[in-house]
């Protein structure tokens, strides 16, 4: 569906109705065939082999972001004087 909007002139009155553009839609096998396309999708073995290893470090994983509390804001000082 199309939205219209109106738009008002300098002295507010109508100039006319202007079409909102429509937000492009896609379906996750064109993305997927966009990607295969391009070459890629899939990925090869060694990056694929870097995605599944396991967590080393501090890194944040996505099913744990629930678990995350933001920091504290260090104090403020205030000015002497």
């Amino acid at each position: 569906m199309i939205g219209f909007i109106s738009q008002l002139g300098p002295r507010g009155r109508e100039t006319g109705m202007t079409q909102k553009p429509k937000r492009p839609r896609y379906l996750t096998a064109e993305l997927l065939a966009e990607a295969e396309a391009a070459g890629v999708y899939p990925l090869p073995p060694e990056e694929r082999e870097w995605i599944d290893s396991p967590a080393v470090g501090r890194e944040l994983l996505a099913n744990d972001a629930d678990d995350v509390r933001p920091r504290p804001a260090p104090p403020t000082r205030r000015r002497a004087g």
